[in-house]
């Protein structure tokens, strides 16, 4: 998957369920960049589903129920079973250079048995991921 040319991304065409299981298809998660997002610069995308979008930041995620990572060769994971309930779907894109360079959140409902399309919006931002006793890798901050 080319990251960089991309408009719409599915990020877990398996299950992300509410209940114990997914018996059902369950639901689909579609990050979108918006037209401001330099895609080109997108290296890694970030994808969790959170307990609301209330506190969240581009530079500081909380609440984290499950998360997923989508790289540049266009690994993906499953989000996973999540109880039924109110969330946030939370997304942010990374720069090889570990910049947050782009970042959304949106309230969401997960129903037991439940499926369709959840989607999130990425716009741009610009916020440094690594700490100043980290180094930067390929996108993925490690302590010097």
């Amino acid at each position: 998957m080319d990251l960089g040319r991309a408009r719409a991304l599915i990020i877990a065409v398996g299950c992300l369920a509410a209940g114990t299981g997914c018996a059902s298809d369950g639901y689909l998660v579609v990050v979108r960049l918006s037209e401001e997002v330099p895609r080109a610069d997108v290296y890694r995308i970030e994808v969790a589903i959170v307990s609301s979008c209330e506190r969240q930041t581009a530079s500081d995620v909380a609440g984290v129920v499950t998360r997923v990572d989508v790289t540049a060769d266009g690994t993906v994971g499953e989000l996973g079973a999540v109880a039924h309930g109110s969330y946030g779907l939370y997304a942010r894109g990374i720069s090889r250079a570990c910049r947050i360079i782009a970042y959304g959140c949106v309230p969401i409902e997960l129903e037991a048995g439940g499926e369709g399309a959840l989607e999130v919006t990425m716009g741009p931002v610009s916020s440094p991921l690594c700490g100043g006793s980290e180094t930067c890798t390929d996108s993925v901050c490690s302590p010097l």
